[in-house]
């Protein structure tokens, strides 16, 4: 199968705070987007990349690239969201293939620690006949509650809920009709979301690594450095 990665790294990382974004923070000697780039070169190392950055974040990683010989993939310019921000990244991609079964992973800059194992099982799951694309997701492990616009809540089974995350997995034109049909992309937080209002319903869930956590806290910073040296 053909492969091709988006690595959508265009956030100000405002939650973290500090005035570096956090995917550019350092972990265990490189900064965090580094090591999201590392994981799909080494599990698809013939596959494009296409890096999204803001300009202010573009001159940072450019320095960066500069100063310590670190080979970039194509960058493309983000946008006001991040489904613009995908759309910026995946007409990049278009640019450079005609074969629209193509399989786009889409990821997070700021999640470092996507396994080997669970990019191969979202190809696998993302292409086999009639998907429309794959996502990691994972149980949740807390309890939840529903609060209607009144302020009443219920207490929904969590078993039936699963927290998705990225890389989200889906063939490149599927992908591309989705983000140029829906009307608000400012309305979507992830591709999961577009894809389903686009009528692209047909997606598989992949079992997530329980490790796979995005970077938004410096707890999180701290949790991923320990993953790391617990897998060396």
């Amino acid at each position: 199968m053909d492969i091709a990665t988006v690595i959508v790294a265009a956030g100000s990382g405002s939650r973290f705070g500090g005035s570096l974004p956090k995917q550019f923070l350092m972990l265990e000697g490189k900064p965090v987007l580094c090591h999201s780039i590392d994981t799909f070169r080494g599990t698809f190392p013939e596959a494009p990349i296409v890096l999204v950055l803001s300009d202010e974040g573009r001159l940072w990683w450019d320095e960066f690239c500069r100063t310590t010989g670190y080979i970039s993939p194509v960058v493309a310019p983000g946008g006001a969201t991040r489904a613009d921000s995908v759309l910026s990244g995946i007409a990049a991609l278009e640019k450079t293939t005609d074969n629209t079964d193509t399989i786009v992973m889409i990821h997070d800059g700021a999640r470092p620690l996507a396994t080997h194992r669970l990019l191969l099982s979202l190809a696998e799951a993302a292409s086999a006949p009639g998907a429309d694309g794959a996502v990691p997701a994972a149980p949740m492990a807390d309890s939840m509650v529903s609060i209607a616009a009144d302020g009443t809540i219920s207490c929904p089974q969590r078993s039936g809920f699963r927290r998705v995350q990225t890389p989200q997995v889906f063939k490149l034109a599927r992908l591309l009709h989705a983000h140029r049909a829906v009307a608000d992309h400012a309305a979507f937080t992830d591709d999961l979301s577009v894809m389903i209002a686009a009528g692209h319903s047909a997606i598989r869930l992949v079992d997530s690594d329980d490790t796979n956590l995005k970077i938004t806290t410096p707890a999180d910073l701290r949790t991923a450095q320990a993953i790391i040296q617990s897998r060396s």
